[in-house]
């Protein structure tokens, strides 16, 4: 069951060279996400009163065009599969034209938001999102990435209130925010991502330290860095990001 929403790019959401910031497009597809729910009487009160959430695990995604400043795009997402505690959804991003710009795959973790722990994912989301049974055949768990364990590039963070969600703790973006600011300045201006993979692994939550050990790997087929956050010596989230020139 397709659900869309049209977004008009503000100023406030663009880069230096007026695109569509990577933050905002992937707050865009998180906030898609909850409307959909929403549209399926699925609100933000349920999950609070069931003490049931999901949580984002794994993010795939490719943007072949950043949209610019003023322009509507339309966002399209579905949950395709279900398989135990986990979920698939899709996105599909279009300009006014209906070129596509961007596409996503993503896994999600159906939990107790107190204790927590997975929980199965209940009947009614099948019979909400036209979800069958036979979708866990094709169910897909995306890529592990590897762990930095040494890096050129570094970043310490303490976690703020600011960088938290509904779920109490950071949210996704903030972990690949991290990433790239822990790049060089001057590479993160003559470049920019067109593919972003991620593996969350545990949470962050406000007054946490944390560290991001980045590299930079470039060949004369690609470019990529590879990141890993740690707290206390423990691996939070790995990260692969892919760049092209910034033009």
């Amino acid at each position: 069951m397709e659900y869309s929403r049209n977004y008009l790019i503000h100023y406030y959401e663009i880069d230096s060279k007026r695109k569509l910031s990577l933050s905002t497009l992937i707050h865009y597809l998180e906030d898609l996400a909850m409307l959909n729910s929403t549209d399926q009487g699925l609100t933000l009160d349920y999950y609070d009163e069931t003490h049931r959430g999901w949580m984002l695990f794994k993010w795939d995604i490719n943007i072949y065009q950043y949209p610019m400043f003023n322009e509507t795009i339309k966002i399209s997402t579905h949950p395709s599969a279900f398989k135990n505690f986990l979920a698939n959804r899709e996105y599909s991003v279009f300009n006014k034209d209906g070129k596509l710009l961007a596409e996503a795959k993503s896994v999600w973790l159906f939990a107790d938001t107190k204790t927590r722990r997975p929980l199965r994912v209940p009947e009614e989301m099948y019979s909400k999102f036209d979800v069958g049974k036979e979708s866990e055949a094709v169910f897909y768990k995306l890529d592990e990435l590897s762990l930095v364990s040494e890096g050129s590039h570094t970043l310490k963070v303490t976690v703020r209130h600011s960088d938290t969600d509904t779920n109490k703790h950071v949210n996704n973006v903030r972990y690949i925010d991290w990433a790239m600011e822990s790049l060089p300045e001057s590479f993160r201006e003559d470049h920019i991502v067109k593919r972003v993979q991620v593996n969350y692994k545990k949470e962050l939550n406000p007054g946490d330290e944390a560290e991001v050990v980045s590299l930079i790997h470039e060949d004369e087929n690609e470019l990529y860095t590879l990141h890993t956050i740690y707290n206390t010596g423990k691996d939070i989230c790995n990260l692969k990001l892919q760049w092209k020139k910034n033009l």
